[in-house]
């Protein structure tokens, strides 16, 4: 929840310090407060050969790893029961816990019902209290960074003043190719991070956080444009444990909310975090594909067939079409209103009526239109016709949106 007593003195704060000169001194891990955490052999694990090959090439992954029980974000790969081999170890899903640790010994960290391994060149994950229900991997990060990286970073960031973090790193690709991972923040703000352990953030309080898995030296910032703050995690493990989150919670918005399509070949769920983050999560119930994402910001939808969705759009509540298909860039959409010479541009406040066979209706203020629908064989959808009738009792259209 957003505290503005906490966001007001988060802005003194950043403020207070830069009025100071940007300095640091280095300092050891252990006054950081960062814990070096031990390693096991990677040999030592015989990993199944399939997933040493994803491990040292996550983009050889495929439909075949998919449907043999591999799921990918990112860089990290999920196993779940439906992954029938050995993962390593004589360990596969449905080994008893106890027998993990009897193989691979203790832990390098744990989670709530999962035990996580770094090893010299992967991480492994093993998530179930008592039995193993799920396995996650993840590649070691290899980044090689130049000598005194944190202190060098902190000098140039605080030298940027008035230029946006984005910016900075677009004007700078030598910084750029250092952090993968580049994001902008609803509210105003920009995120830049490596799993080596290290973030950029610029919002109300700019920090650079390290976690203690950056393998560098470090150093203890004082005053300047950003403050670097120190945290003894696992950007890698923390990682893993998101995408093991983000996928539970997944199933049980597919469960609870989902949508099938009418053959029940795929089934849909509708996320909306802000007004920037909304999408469309497709799954095909036989496995066939992977989940995907069609970007797109909705009130209401219902499936039309196997392949499109009728959708009412977010804030206008205008009918559109949608196609269900991985998007290249931005979402097409198939303007239904056109068909009766209604602008789209124009809030609508339509609802969704009943799809029957070949034909759906949309209402709007006592009225009802039908629309006619067909999909030929090469995946065209046809939209065609639009009878219009009034409800028994129907309310006048206000003046400026008469149709």
């Amino acid at each position: 929840m957003f505290d503005p007593e906490a966001w007001d003195a988060a802005r003194a704060a950043a403020e207070a310090r830069k009025s100071l000169v940007a300095s640091f001194t280095e300092i050891s891990r252990e006054e950081a407060g960062l814990s070096e955490w031990a390693e096991i052999a990677s040999e030592g694990v015989q990993l199944n050969p399939r997933l040493k090959k994803l491990l040292a090439s996550p983009s050889s992954y495929g439909p075949a790893d998919f449907q043999s029980g591999i799921l990918r974000q990112g860089n990290v790969f999920l196993l779940d029961d439906e992954f029938k081999v050995e993962i390593g170890q004589a360990i596969r899903i449905g080994t008893n816990r106890a027998e993990v640790q009897e193989r691979l010994g203790t832990p390098t960290c744990r989670g709530e019902d999962t035990l996580f391994y770094k090893t010299d060149s992967f991480y492994l994950g093993f998530k179930g209290s008592e039995r193993v229900e799920k396995v996650l991997l993840a590649p070691k990060p290899q980044v090689r960074f130049p000598p005194q990286f944190l202190a060098r970073l902190f000098t140039a960031l605080s030298e940027k003043r008035n230029l946006h973090l984005e910016e900075f790193m677009q004007q700078h690709p030598e910084w750029r190719e250092l952090f993968p991972a580049q994001s902008h923040i609803h509210g105003g703000g920009w995120h830049s991070s490596s799993p080596s352990g290290i973030a950029i953030l610029e919002l109300n309080d700019n920090t650079i956080e390290v976690n203690n898995n950056f393998p560098g030296e470090i150093v203890k910032s004082y005053g300047g444009v950003y403050e670097i703050r120190f945290s003894d995690k696992d950007a890698v493990v923390e990682e893993m444990a998101q995408v093991l989150r983000d996928y539970e919670q997944l199933n049980v918005l597919f469960r609870e909310e989902g949508k099938y399509s009418p053959s029940r070949k795929r089934i849909a769920v509708h996320e909306r975090h802000n007004s920037d983050v909304h999408y469309f999560t497709i799954r095909s119930v036989d496995r066939t594909t992977p989940d995907f994402r069609i970007d797109v910001d909705i009130h209401d939808y219902v499936w039309l067939t196997d392949n499109y969705i009728l959708v009412l759009d977010f804030p206008r509540l205008n009918p559109f079409v949608v196609k269900v298909a991985p998007q290249a860039g931005e979402t097409e959409l198939i303007d239904v209103l056109s068909r009766i010479g209604v602008s789209s541009e124009v809030t609508g406040e339509y609802e969704l009526g009943p799809v029957t066979s070949g034909r759906f209706t949309i209402k709007r203020e006592g009225e009802t239109w039908s629309f006619r629908f067909s999909e030929a064989n090469d995946g065209t959808l046809s939209v065609s016709g639009a009878s219009r009738r009034p409800d028994k009792s129907p309310s006048p259209v206000p003046p400026g949106r008469a149709l």
